[in-house]
């Protein structure tokens, strides 16, 4: 009888411990949001069907005509598009987006940033309000960053530029005369870059020079507070 008492409170305690680990599977503190995919989508080579915890260090990455979106724990959105790949890492309160391919939208009011890293470029949006940003691998050597709603701030090595609302940064990878061993204005060396080649950055009207990718982010500015979903 003292055994069968001793098993069902063992029982109950195994219970306990695993109806309490059920709503987060993975370390709560590198939590950064859920994932929604509209078609065929992957985190981390896995299919992603309705939706899924993002944790820091995951890999988004999305198929032909497929999108992926990503509410964040802070007001921050992120939409991924179609023959797309990134990697989102928290640091501290923030979420750097690393794009690998294809575009990424991503609404910010600070605690998002997105990186290029084959070029050494980091994109901000201003913390003063909330940015709408698009940044978009063109070619193996070109790059496009727009400012769809709000200024951003697009950093190099070697120096930091303003884009205004309505505007993009151009970025092209061009190799250094040898003759000039100055960077000229404008110019920064990636981290990604092999010597002897720079980064040119030239802004251009959206609309005009620069084509913004249509991709359907919801600008809304509800501010819901997002949790880990269920396993």
């Amino acid at each position: 009888m003292r055994g069968h008492r001793h098993s069902h409170q063992f029982l109950v305690l195994v219970l306990a411990v695993l109806l309490t680990g059920l709503p987060v599977i993975g370390n709560p503190a590198e939590f950064i949001g859920v994932a929604k995919a509209n078609g065929k989508a992957e985190v981390n080579g896995t299919a992603l069907p309705g939706e899924r915890n993002v944790y820091s260090g995951d890999r988004l990455s999305t198929q032909q005509e497929a999108t992926v979106t990503l509410e964040c724990t802070s007001p921050d959105k992120l939409l991924l598009g179609p023959n797309s790949q990134v990697r989102v890492d928290k640091q501290g309160e923030s979420m750097v987006v690393n794009l690998e391919r294809g575009v990424v939208n991503f609404r910010s009011a600070g605690k998002t940033r997105a990186r290029i890293e084959a070029y050494g470029v980091e994109v901000r949006a201003n913390r003063d309000s909330s940015s709408v940003a698009q940044v978009a691998l063109l070619g193996p050597n070109k790059a496009q960053i727009a400012a769809l709603r709000g200024s951003l701030e697009v950093a190099t090595t070697s120096e930091t530029i303003t884009v205004p609302e309505g505007q993009a940064a151009m970025l092209s990878v061009q190799e250094e005369d040898d003759e000039d061993n100055r960077k000229p204005k404008g110019v920064g060396a990636g981290a990604g870059l092999t010597r002897g080649q720079k980064i040119a950055i030239t802004l251009a009207v959206i609309g005009g020079a620069a084509t913004a990718i249509a991709l359907p982010l919801a600008l809304d500015e509800d501010k819901e507070e997002v949790s880990p979903a269920g396993p």
